[in-house]
């Protein structure tokens, strides 16, 4: 039976989910729970939308794990997303190798802010012959260097990242 709660309100106690189904509603779709209820019979059963849910008893507890297992296999891990994610990863490892290879790329901001935190000349003032062994002695042996390409492309919104990618990978 219902438990009345301080603030008027009942609650209910799920004893187990029976079943799931996926209803469309106009263009969106809804994850509902057929829900036996502790403490009555099996004719007071209910169809249930997710979202009355909150993580408040394992019951409880359960049908979240239940909503948030259904997004992962039916978006997070669903074919377009998957497209998406890896196509995402490519770029991005792109555009680090083309930074890590080439530091000149990078904007003067990040060049500054590695000289100052690495100690060590600021590559627009080296001279081009001088800039392979510059990066290759006193840049790529810091793991600093590495974390400010990271901090780099992390900051970047989606469109910039894309257009950097077209400009320094594809062409």
């Amino acid at each position: 039976m219902p438990e009345i709660m301080s603030d008027g309100e009942e609650e209910y106690e799920v004893d187990k989910i029976i079943g799931k189904r996926v209803r469309k509603i106009g263009r969106n779709k809804r994850i509902e729970y057929l829900v036996h209820w502790k403490g009555y019979q099996d004719y007071d059963r209910t169809w249930e939308p997710c979202v009355l849910f909150t993580v408040v008893s394992e019951n409880r507890l359960l049908v979240s794990s239940c909503c948030r297992l259904f997004v992962y296999r039916h978006v997070i891990h669903s074919f377009p997303v998957s497209r998406h994610d890896g196509r995402a990863r490519r770029v991005i490892a792109a555009l680090f190798q083309a930074y890590a290879e080439n530091p000149r790329l990078l904007p003067d901001s990040v060049l500054e802010a590695l000289r100052q935190e690495l100690a060590v000349r600021l590559l627009r003032e080296v001279p081009l012959p001088e800039v392979k062994s510059e990066v290759a002695k006193r840049y790529r042996s810091h793991p600093g260097f590495y974390r400010a390409i990271a901090d780099h492309i992390a900051g970047m919104t989606d469109s910039y990242c894309l257009a950097e990618y077209r400009e320094l990978v594809t062409e």
